[in-house]
């Protein structure tokens, strides 16, 4: 069972965030305009009870041995041995709703599959004798709808001299774009209690229910008891039994009216922002206008193009140990989108390596549609232009702005963005950070970075803070047949990646080969790997790979020699005894990571030692349907996600009794 859950509170915190950040306004379902016939979104979970997660989370933290204070925490606060959910196969989610209206607006419903009305309305009753008793109450209605209200009251002393006539009263329902906030209700009176005058508010929140076919819905407004909703087949059929976690965007059933007036705000939002401002020169707006130009050809595609989008989440089992993902945007047949896509699919000169033995691969590779050529030309003039201006008494530096202008001319003719990042381990080079971007065949291109660093250092140099016994700390040095710039990093830029990374990074390396610029960050043998990978992609012409893929081993990490000097084979057991952003999860990264009284305890390898996959992949690629998105993210790896997300909750040295909290 526990494997079966394995991951589950983590992919299921991910997934109630886009839930928060995609769920319409909850006042938006108090539509007075027409609901669309049919839900224009569903978003679903299986099996995903709040008790469950918490037993889960609990479980892992035990198997793990840590965070005793965060089980006790749980323990007093959530009874996770509760009732079971009220469905055997309990699925529950939202419904999105198209409202007409003079400004197209949207009303959701939640919904949940339940055993009959009875058992539910005999669990807010529940609910209701845990707050108090007379906190809410549950008005029948007849045909499987009801009511709840619940009620909370606050007081706060009556002012001397108060106008009690302009205290008391009932609040208003709000109105905003048509629609009508019903759901709740302010009153205020004023009462004597203990013999003094209080002003006493009492606030009124209601919210509508209905079961139908066994499922449970709930709004925001009377109309639910009055509009057709779908039937559990209806529901089903969008679902795929194998997934957790899931929704199915039917964009096709937007009207073209609708679509039509968003690309009129689109394009005239757009277009005012593309006109020439005053002072701005004729190839700078160029550039502004063609790189907007290309914007709006790609949202008119958006708009028009795409008929529906699904997704999914499948969470670890026995069988399989990773939860995997997948994400289709499926494109309007014969439409201009399917053909533009296939298109778009770029020629990668990096395809050799993407699959070497390095730990971490992160990789894109687009060819941009025709209508980037005007941009990256336009860029190109502006480039040369403002090169002339800036360094208009060094002709050195002018030249070197006509070759970076040549080189994007050369981009503006292959069209193909290609980038490439990677970590790895070879004997020759030891721990390296490298990779590269697809520019063009410029045999001055080196040569020129190398004399805008050497102009910008010598700036720097000539500050009176500026540090002495750097001038050589950028060369351009002949290793063999290869020429490369060589950087060697101040101690103290070294120092300060050791105390952020742990890495001890003393070399970059930079090189033009094969059209591409080429980066090294590691130890003084870093260009190794440079050099390496260039015979390596000479062996066989560039070749067509998905738009996005992304991949990384922490078992091969894990595998390289601990004793590597440049810190790199380690970085992953310092970064989780050092860093509360490791391992990287996407609830940290929208909360924020406030400043931590004590360092992270170091889990990971206890995480592992569980077992589960301990690689994550992830790829995006392109046909004449659509795009599909597919990624796996190992148990393993999920494991040490949450642990991380419970540690941060989680204090050493709680109070216990005896000190109040």
């Amino acid at each position: 069972m526990l494997s079966n859950l394995s991951g589950r509170m983590l992919a299921c915190c991910i997934f109630v965030t886009g839930f928060v950040l995609l769920q319409p306004d909850t006042v938006n379902a108090q539509a007075e305009g027409q609901l669309s016939e049919k839900p224009i979104a569903i978003f679903y979970a299986r099996d995903m009870s709040e008790k469950r997660m918490f037993a889960y989370a609990m479980s892992l933290s035990e198997r793990m041995n840590f965070a005793e204070s965060f089980r006790h925490d749980i323990a007093e606060s959530v009874d996770v041995e509760e009732t079971q959910p009220p469905a055997q196969d309990e699925i529950d989610g939202y419904l999105i709703y198209l409202v007409s209206g003079p400004i197209p607006n949207v009303a959701s419903l939640t919904f949940c599959n339940i055993v009959d009305t009875a058992a539910v309305i005999r669990g807010f009753e529940a609910d209701f004798k845990k707050e108090g008793g007379d906190s809410g109450v549950v008005r029948e209605l007849g045909n499987d709808c009801f009511v709840v209200e619940r009620t909370s009251q606050h007081t706060r002393p009556l002012p001397e001299n108060a106008d009690e006539a302009k205290i008391v009263g009932n609040g208003r329902a709000a109105t905003s774009n048509g629609l009508t906030i019903t759901t709740h209700e302010v009153k205020t009176t004023i009462e004597e209690k203990d013999g003094k005058r209080v002003i006493v508010h009492t606030t009124t929140r209601r919210s509508f229910h209905r079961v139908y076919d066994q499922f449970l819905y709930e709004g925001e407004s009377e109309k639910l008891f009055d509009m057709t909703l779908p039937s559990a087949a209806d529901i089903s059929a969008g679902l795929s039994e194998s997934n957790d976690l899931g929704f199915c965007v039917y964009l096709d059933r937007v009207p073209q009216p609708v679509r039509q007036l968003g690309w009129t705000m689109l394009a005239s939002g757009i277009g005012s922002q593309l006109q020439q401002y005053d002072g701005e020169t004729d190839t700078a707006h160029d550039m502004r206008r063609a790189s907007g130009d290309l914007a709006l050809a790609i949202g008119n595609a958006a708009l028009f193009d795409i008929d529906f989008s699904d997704g999914s989440l499948t969470f670890a089992t026995e069988d399989v140990p990773s939860i995997d993902g997948e994400l289709r945007i499926r494109a309007r047949n014969n439409s201009g989108l399917s053909d533009k896509l296939q298109r778009a699919v770029g020629s990668s000169r990096f395809a050799p390596i993407l699959h070497d033995n390095a730990a971490v691969t992160g990789h894109t590779c687009v060819r941009f549609p025709e209508e980037s050529s005007k941009a990256l030309t336009a860029t190109s003039d502006w480039l040369k232009e403002s090169f002339a201006t800036v360094f208009h008494d060094l002709p050195a530096l002018i030249s070197v702005g006509d070759v970076f202008s040549e080189t994007l001319l050369g981009m503006a003719e292959h069209r193909n963005l290609e980038l490439l990042f990677k970590v790895g381990w070879t004997e020759e080079s030891a721990g390296v950070v490298y990779g590269g971007v697809q520019l063009h065949d410029s045999p001055q291109l080196l040569p020129g970075i190398f004399q805008l660093m050497v102009h910008v250092m010598s700036q720097l140099m000539a500050h009176p803070q500026a540090a002495t016994g750097n001038d050589q700390m950028i060369e351009m040095i002949q290793d063999g047949d290869m020429e490369f710039i060589r950087i060697l990093l101040p101690d103290d830029a070294a120092h300060g990646i050791t105390e952020s990374w742990g890495a001890h990074i003393t070399h970059i390396y930079l090189a033009h080969q094969n059209s591409c610029l080429w980066f090294a960050m590691g130890g003084e043998n870093a260009k190794e790997i440079i050099r390496l990978s260039v015979a390596r992609c000479n062996e066989s012409n560039a070749t067509r790979t998905p738009f996005v893929s992304a991949r990384i081993d922490m078992e091969r990490w894990l595998a390289w020699p601990q004793d590597d000097p440049t810190g790199i084979a380690q970085m992953p057991h310092w970064l989780d005894a050092n860093a509360w952003w490791f391992p990287p999860n996407p609830l940290l990264l929208l909360q924020g990571i406030d400043e931590m009284d004590r360092k992270p305890q170091a889990i990971m390898q206890r995480a592992f030692d569980l077992g589960g996959s301990q690689q994550f992949s992830l790829t995006l690629e392109a046909d004449e349907s659509g795009l599909l998105l597919q990624t796996s993210l190992g148990e393993a790896l999920a494991n040490h996600l949450l642990a991380r997300v419970i540690d941060m909750g989680d204090d050493p040295e709680p109070a216990r009794s005896g000190s109040p909290e």
